[in-house]
Parts: C-alpha cells; structure tokens; sequence
C-alpha cells in the first residue's frame, strides 16, 4: 500500500494539490489529505510532481464496426494487444452505423472483458439512431447505472443517421447532462459528423435555443471537411471541444489541422484527436451508393506521430524526444508482473518519484537499450534527451550508444547528468552522472556550471550572473567558453544553454534579479546570454521562444519557475510578442549569432580547443577579451570576442592586422558591420565578435 502526499493531480482536468492511496495497484482514495499509520503503507513525497492518466484514445468501436456492405463487412472486436501495441492505456468504446446487429449489452460486455485484462475501458451508449439504443430503455438510466457508460453517440447531417430535429438533439443532450450530474460522470454527447451541408448547423441552433452548456456536445470527425473543420474552429473558439480523427492523411490530417488551429487563436485544451478505431471508414458515389470501405486502426495515433517526424524532416527540422528510463509512476507494471520486484531498486526514491528503475539488471537494461533502438528505427528520432540520467547506470547509457551508433552514429544523446541518492542492487554500479562522464564517451549532458555563471543560481532567483551583475564569475565564464568545467573537458560533452523548460526563463530571471534596471539594459543583458552560449566550445542549447524574450507569467503578473502544470496562458508561446521592437532585435540578433557559429567551425572544437585560447591581459575587472586561433577547419585567420558586463564601455587592445566587425550591440552575423585595427570600443553590457579574413 502506498499513499503519495501533496501531488498535483490531473483528471484529467487539474483538480489540486491531493493524497493519492493505492492500494492492490490501483488508487483506492483521493483526498485533499489522507493520514493512516500502517507499517505496512509506503509513504511518497508527492510535491513538484503531477499524477496524469495514461494514453486516452476516446473513440474506438471496440466491439467492431462495419457492416454497411452486408455481413462480410463487419468488424472484428478489438484485443487488447491492439490497444497496447498502439500505446493505449485508456480506451472509450462506443457503437456506430450499426445498432441492429450490434448492441449495447454486447458494447458493455467487452468494456468488462478489457477492463479485467488491466486497461481503464469506458463506453458511450446509443449509436447514430434516434430513438437512441440503450440498455436500460432508458439513455439517464444507462448512464446513471451501469458503471462503464459515461456519455451518448448520437449522429447528425449524415445519410446513415435518423436525420433528428433540432428538438430532438436538444432532448438528448439534456438527458445526457443531467444523468451525468446524477452520476457523478461526464455526461458528454458524442455526435458524429457526417459530410452533410448543415454541418454544425443543428448543434449551433441548440446552443442558441436552450441552455445546455457547449462542452455537453461533443463533435467528432470534424476534420473530414473542410467546411465542417472551419465550423469546428468557431465551436472550439466557443468554448465547445472538438475531436479530430487520424487517418486523414491530406491538408486535413491532425497534425496540420492543430498547427492551424493554432495560428487561428483556438485553444488547444478544446482539441482532442481520436483513431476510430475498429470503426468502419467508407465512400460513396453521388447517388448514396458505396462504392469503397475498409476498417480504421487504432494503430493510426502511431502512424500520426511517424508521420509529424517525416514533416519536420521534410523541412530540415530535426527530432529530439524526451524519454524517461530512471523511474516509473507505479510499481504496478508490466514487467514488474512478470517478475516482481525484479524491474526496481528496493525502497529506492532517487527520483523523487518513489520507484527507481534497477537499469543494471540485465533484462532491465536490454529493455532500455532495445527500446531507444526501436524509437529510431521506427520512427527515426533524430536524439534522446533522457530525464535524471544521474540514475541510469554507466553500462546501460554505453550500450545506448553502441546500438544507436549502428543505426545513425549523428544520432545526438544527453541527459541531466546529477547526482541523486539511490540504491542500486549491485554493488560497484557506477551512475551516469557528470562525475562519471568520462566513462560515458559520446554523451552529453547539461552543463549546470556554465548556467549559473551566466545568469546566477536557478535555485536564487535574486542570484546574480555574469550578464545581469556579478562580475566575479568572470573566471567560470573563462573556463566555460573553453569547454574546461570540472567534470569534462570534452565539449561534446556539454550541453550549454541559460534556461530550458524546468525555472525560470532567462527574460524572467533577468526581470527578477534586475527589476529596477531599464529596458534597453535588460535587453542587452539577454544578448550577452546569448553571445556566451553561442561563442562556448560545447552544444548550444536555448529554450524554445527565449529568441524573443520569452516569458511565463502567471494571471497575477508573477514569473512561473515551474510550470508543469500551469495553463497555455503561461507556457505557450506569444508570437505575437514578435512584432514588438525589442523582441523582433533579440531574435535577430540569435539568427545572427547561430549563422556566424555554423560558419565559424573554430567554435565547435568538439575535442579539448585550449591550446587555441589566448586571452587579453590588463581589462578592467569584468571584462573579458581573447582571441581564438583557426582550428577544427576554420575560414578565416582568427576571431577576437569581447565580452563587456559593465555599464561603461570598454577601449580594448586588437591583436595585430585587420578585423571585420561582425557582431557589436544589437546586432550579429555573418556580414560586416565595419572595420578596426589597434583598439575597439565595446559600449557596456554587450559583445563585440571580430574576425579576421574570410567571414564565411
């Protein structure tokens, strides 16, 4: 038995800070706080963590569909290794076309069979027809009732439905709504959409003709049509939520409707995307007659996200995934079944979520390494970012990168290489830490030292760095840019960057440590940021929309530094915050500095580059000044940085020759920006880069 204190549970819509007890693998219990003393009952600190369901797929036939084209066309019942394979862990089963040969009984019978084989299984009563099919006679009493219904199908502008009026559509929603508040459950009406003219029309008019709440109703497959889709945008904008079907494969697949959906202002809490799985697709001619059919996988979330990488191949757009090997939620596992207590560190909590994955176990870490293998062969991820590495044992990550290097050796791996207190179950297992990183080749891992120089310590937000300050860090910032930190001297090693997902922002943090200083100085602040990550030997790294100032401000005006369960309002990106004037010149600025760092190899010594370093002796405390030596294939016959945190501007003495200036102030790439030779003046809180010959 386990109780889990103070977790943000998610279900799925947040619902607070709770107590979770679970007992025989399952959550018996959520409470605002639950207290039991048992010495039987494992006790996890909950806090900064979140408890969220599984894999939902909300529209599958799971009892088959089909059977528009006679008997033969009739879809098999799915199995529950359909759903598995598919990576689905909660299914939502409902009926279709078909109410004649096809019941509700037989809908609820499979809900029980799956639900026994371990899935959470639900299930909608009813069908296209009007009347609506029920078990009871009654569409409130199957909800009320019976355990696993949770909502209606119901069907409109389709030839296949019972073409209800807008009276009876409104009757339906009512009755679903109130059995729902009855019951406790969703009390949600599925309507299928058809490729009918009236479209949404009849879920508009009863909207405008009665007070039914808009999430009540729920629209699927509105992606079939364009027309349809665009009604969908404006019910979404409502306030009403949408589902999109995969499978559709054109400018109308899930994947292109959601980037527009974006574009378009609809939120993306009120899209769902669903398989219709087992359902039955089908085409006819203009005279009603079928002429093609065939059966919907819920494989097609699968081939969705395979799909979505080959996009963002096709645009030179590589793929980094997230994974997480240290730890599971539960110990009621799938491996942990088959052999208990095998997949687990006994007792272990170095994650701080209550299970430590045992990977120095052998079958444990063959599953490990035979599962990023399949990632990339499948799917063709371009690099793994795994979560608290510092838990994964030395020979595992190893292994990782035999096996990916047979694949594509360009395959890029790091991970947050701290160290954490766990027991392992073999003694001398040595962990994937920094510490360790000597021992783990080809691997990266997140340079928190170059991190807190720059902009101080994520852990004080009023800590001053090097940009925003304390000049002091000077000499780490020296070591940084050379790719000397304590625990590596390899920069490949190396992930730099200021911010990512976890803290504050690098906007943020300045804003937070330097409230009181002007606009202009906070910008030039968040340039030198990035000047620094972008000139260090190592692997830059930013957080998606810090090119533009990014902020996560909560509704109250305060900077979220944790913001894994705040709202899109927080995390999503302002990209209207583009056609502002500081904004547009800091994302300029990162376009310029990543175009001189690709045409500029001496930065990207993936091998020790100190040999190349000479720094300017004689600047004023602070200030930091060398000149980088042609390596690595470079262009041109040398690069001078400057880096300036004082407010004051700073007279510095050039090596001998001609320099090109190609980034001073606010602006940075690969063209001129003038000439110098002896000295040059760098203005406060800023960088100036100049090399000398050839700029690219």
């Amino acid at each position: 038995m386990i109780i889990i204190k103070n977790i943000d549970v998610y279900s799925p819509d947040y619902i607070g800070k709770k107590d979770i007890f679970i007992s025989g693998g399952k959550i018996n219990l959520i409470r605002d706080n639950i207290d039991i003393n048992h010495e039987d009952i494992k006790v996890i600190d909950g806090s900064n963590k979140i408890l969220t369901p599984g894999f939902i797929d909300q529209h599958v036939h799971i009892t088959g569909g089909g059977g528009e084209g006679s008997f033969k066309t009739r879809a098999p019942e799915i199995t529950l290794s359909k759903l598995t394979t598919s990576g689905i862990t909660t299914v939502v089963g409902l009926l279709g076309t078909d109410g004649t040969t096809r019941s509700v009984e037989n809908l609820v019978a499979k809900a029980k069979a799956l639900k026994e084989e371990g899935i959470s299984v639900y299930a909608h009563t009813g069908s296209y027809e009007y009347p609506t099919i029920t078990l009871t006679g009654s569409v409130k009493k199957d909800i009320v009732f019976i355990e696993e219904i949770i909502g209606a199908k119901t069907a409109i502008s389709d030839h296949r439905s019972s073409s209800m009026t807008n009276t009876q559509l409104a009757q339906l929603a009512s009755d679903v709504r109130v059995a729902g508040m009855m019951s406790g459950k969703a009390g949600i009406l599925v309507i299928h959409m058809g490729n009918g003219e009236k479209g949404l029309n009849p879920v508009f008019e009863v909207l405008k003709e009665t007070e039914i709440p808009i999430k009540t109703m729920r629209p699927t497959h509105v992606n079939r049509r364009r027309e349809l889709l665009e009604q969908g945008f404006e019910y979404a904008k409502m306030g009403g939520i949408i589902d999109l079907t995969c499978g559709i494969y054109d400018e109308l697949s899930p994947k292109n409707v959601v980037k527009e959906a974006e574009n378009k202002g609809v939120l993306s809490e009120n899209i769902t995307i669903s398989s219709d799985g087992y359902g039955s697709w089908s085409k006819y001619d203009e005279a009603g007659n079928l002429v093609k059919m065939g059966v919907s996988s819920v494989s097609s979330l699968h081939k969705e996200f395979k799909e979505m990488v080959k996009t963002l191949h096709d645009n030179d757009i590589s793929v980094v995934m997230d994974v997480v090997y240290n730890h599971t939620y539960s110990t009621d596992y799938c491996y942990n079944k088959l052999v208990p207590d095998y997949f687990y560190r006994p007792g272990s909590n170095g994650s701080g979520c209550g299970n430590d994955v045992a990977s120095e176990r052998a079958m444990v870490r063959n599953f490990i390494v035979d599962s990023v293998a399949y990632w990339a062969k499948e799917y063709h991820i371009d690099g793994f970012r795994f979560d608290l590495v510092g838990l994964i044992d030395v020979q595992t990550i190893k292994e990782i990168r035999a096996a990916l290097d047979e694949i594509d050796p360009s395959i890029i791996i790091y991970g947050e290489g701290w160290s954490m207190t766990t027991t392992t179950t073999k003694e001398g297992t040595a962990l994937s830490t920094q510490t360790n990183a000597v021992n783990l080749g080809n691997f990266g891992m997140f340079n928190d030292t170059i991190r807190d120089a720059i902009k101080g310590s994520v852990f004080k937000a009023k800590e001053k760095g090097y940009v925003n300050g304390d000049t002091g860090k000077a000499s780490t910032i020296k070591n940084s840019i050379q790719g000397k930190v304590a625990w590596s001297s390899l920069p490949y090693q190396q992930i730099n960057y200021s911010c990512c997902h976890d803290n504050l922002t690098i906007w943020d943090e300045i804003n937070t440590s330097n409230a009181d200083d002007s606009m202009e100085d906070k910008v030039k602040q968040n340039l030198m940021s990035a000047a620094i990550v972008y000139t260090s030997q190592g692997v830059p790294f930013i957080l998606a929309g810090e090119e533009f100032l990014r902020s996560k401000t909560n509704d109250d005006g305060t900077f979220n530094s944790n913001s894994y369960n705040a709202p899109d309002s927080v995390n999503s990106l302002k990209w209207d915050d583009l056609s502002k004037a500081d904004n547009e010149k800091v994302f300029e600025y990162y376009k310029g500095l990543i175009a001189l760092r690709k045409a500029h190899a001496a930065f990207r010594s993936m091998e020790k580059a100190l040999d190349y370093y000479t720094f300017t002796e004689g600047t004023a405390d602070g200030v930091i000044a060398y000149e980088l030596a042609p390596n690595n294939g470079e262009v041109s016959d040398g690069i001078f940085v400057v880096y300036n945190p004082l407010k004051e501007a700073q007279t510095i003495t050039l090596p001998d020759g001609d320099w090109t200036i190609c980034v001073q102030g606010d602006k940075a790439g690969c063209t001129s920006l003038g000439k110098a030779s002896g000295s040059i003046t760098v203005e406060g809180i800023s960088t100036t880069i100049l090399v000398k010959g050839k700029l690219k």
